[in-house]
């Protein structure tokens, strides 16, 4: 069954298939090395800090909307690229979708703002204390990331998790153009703005997808 969609964007624990060879620049592997460092360090960090996430009733998903203050200050297009809270919250519409989020600074405030402290598991203080390692532990527990262009769409794509990044109409050259797909990160799965500034569209396509999986594997699990 699905364990968890997060923000950080948003993480969900799923186990997607990931489009590959599209585009001139064939996909690579992930470096497996990097996952056993990383792992490895997230399990001692989990077994001396446990990182609290419930069970896999539901399908867990991590998000992170919103690029965290003092997160790369020589960039200027923080703002171009983070995503309004709100439209991640549509997630929780589905009845077996369970949020987690990893923000910190305004983005976490946001949480609060906007009355969603029942609707998100905020995982931002663990973040904030103890470091990327904490972000890690979780995104291995997690069924799915969703997240804009941040530091945690690239810790998902090392560590091969599944990943959801939503981009802006111009986003940074890494992500290339034009493409589903990163040809560094097979687990990630790229959504692009089809206007500059209009999140609602490429958002929605994102909950459709996401509530169309969900439902599928459902489906699944109960016919097995």
């Amino acid at each position: 069954m699905f364990r968890g969609v997060g923000f950080a964007g948003l993480l969900a624990h799923i186990d997607w298939p990931h489009g590959v060879g599209v585009g001139r620049v064939p996909c690579v592997d992930y470096p497996g090395p990097w996952r056993r460092i990383v792992s490895a360090g997230a399990a001692r960090t989990n077994r001396s800090h446990p990182v609290s996430v419930r069970a896999a009733a539901h399908t867990r998903l991590v998000l992170q909307p919103q690029c965290a203050e003092g997160q790369n200050r020589a960039q200027d297009r923080n703002e171009e690229r983070s995503i309004p809270l709100e439209e991640m919250l549509r997630f929780a519409e589905h009845p077996h979708v369970w949020l987690y989020g990893l923000q910190v600074g305004t983005g976490q405030a946001d949480i609060e703002r906007l009355g969603a402290r029942d609707l998100v598991c905020d995982l931002g203080p663990q973040l904030k204390s103890r470091g990327l390692l904490v972000a890690a532990t979780a995104l291995l527990q997690m069924d799915l990331v969703i997240t804009c262009c941040t530091s945690i769409a690239h810790l998902a794509g090392a560590l091969g998790v599944p990943a959801w990044v939503v981009l802006c109409k111009n986003p940074y050259w890494v992500w290339m153009t034009d493409r589903p797909d990163s040809p560094w990160y097979p687990s990630l799965r790229l959504y692009r703005q089809s206007q500059t500034d209009d999140w609602k569209s490429v958002m929605q396509q994102v909950k459709d997808d996401l509530f169309d999986k969900v439902d599928a594997r459902r489906v699944s699990a109960t016919a097995s």
